[in-house]
């Protein structure tokens, strides 16, 4: 009788054990469908989370798998990564690069090379039209790869749109680019650029007056007229020993300044004038002209 109450008591111990530790829902084998869904990005399938939300590496909403999809990325993750590096990857690459390099405009000044843009236009800073960034030297072009944010600028960092990570614009040239390769858009590069560089220094020289006196050289102007200080006639300053003169390049802004800076009008930085051959007014022949002006004054009262 005791050894049947012994095994009846065993029979029951064990049946309440195998309840404990082999019930579903408890801590031992999950059911079915439990935690079988996991969430991955779809940009970067090496980012796998247990619940939805959003990829850390480029903003964009996870999406749901399964969990022997998700077991599948990451075991197949150094395939994935050799994939991104094939062929087909790098051609993808620099298609990418060449049509952004083909889209992307900047200004051809190179102090003005911040101004980034898809599409041509002018620039805000100095009124120039913008060039395709492929023809200057400007490499410091940062851009969104999702083409419809329409993001780039001058610095690394993340789109403010999505917040994927801009890329590097990489341009590759069978030639340096020289620096006055942006002024090809404005004809102004090699020994054309040097000949209409003379030219505009000499048409300034011969449109820019300055009164005769020394004291008066910061009264600049295009064309003749009077000092408002003495009143003497103005003299074209290549006659004169002024050199502290600057002028805007685009001479329908007509700005002459006696200091550096940058035009008030188009915001270009002012070119100084430089005059080769000096023939400087002797003084006593400024001050015979302007007799001779006042003389004719007269002469013309009477």
């Amino acid at each position: 009788m005791k050894a049947l109450i012994t095994v009846a008591a065993m029979l029951v111990l064990g049946f309440g054990l195998g309840l404990l530790f082999f019930s579903p829902g408890e801590s031992g084998t999950a059911p079915a469908g439990s935690d079988e869904q996991k969430y991955t990005c779809p940009m970067h399938p090496d980012v796998i989370s247990d619940k939805p939300g959003k990829c850390p590496k480029c903003n964009m909403e996870l999406v749901q798998v399964d969990m022997e999809s998700a077991k599948g990325m990451q075991m197949d993750k150094p395939k994935h990564e050799q994939e991104m590096k094939s062929s087909e990857e790098d051609s993808k690459t620099e298609t990418m690069m060449k049509t952004a390099a083909h889209n992307i405009y900047t200004c051809p000044m190179p102090q003005d090379y911040p101004v980034l843009q898809y599409g041509p236009g002018k620039c805000p800073k100095c009124g120039m039209a913008l060039v395709p960034v492929e023809k200057t030297d400007n490499r410091e072009v940062y851009f969104c790869p999702m083409p419809q944010d329409s993001v780039v600028q001058n610095k690394p960092g993340r789109c403010p749109k999505c917040n994927m990570e801009l890329v590097k614009l990489e341009l590759k040239s069978s030639a340096p680019m020289k620096m006055d390769k942006p002024m090809q858009e404005h004809e102004m590069h090699g020994t054309e650029e040097k000949s209409k560089t003379e030219t505009m220094m000499a048409a300034a020289a011969h449109n820019i007056y300055t009164c005769p006196m020394s004291q008066h050289y910061s009264v600049l102007q295009y064309g003749p007229g009077k000092c408002p200080e003495c009143g003497m006639v103005l003299v074209p300053v290549e006659k004169t020993d002024n050199r502290e003169v600057y002028f805007c390049p685009m001479p329908q802004d007509s700005v002459v300044q006696n200091k550096p800076g940058r035009c008030p009008k188009c915001n270009m930085e002012l070119a100084k004038l430089e005059i080769k051959t000096s023939k400087t007014m002797p003084m006593e022949d400024s001050l015979h002209e302007n007799e001779m002006h006042k003389t004719g004054m007269k002469s013309d009262t009477d």
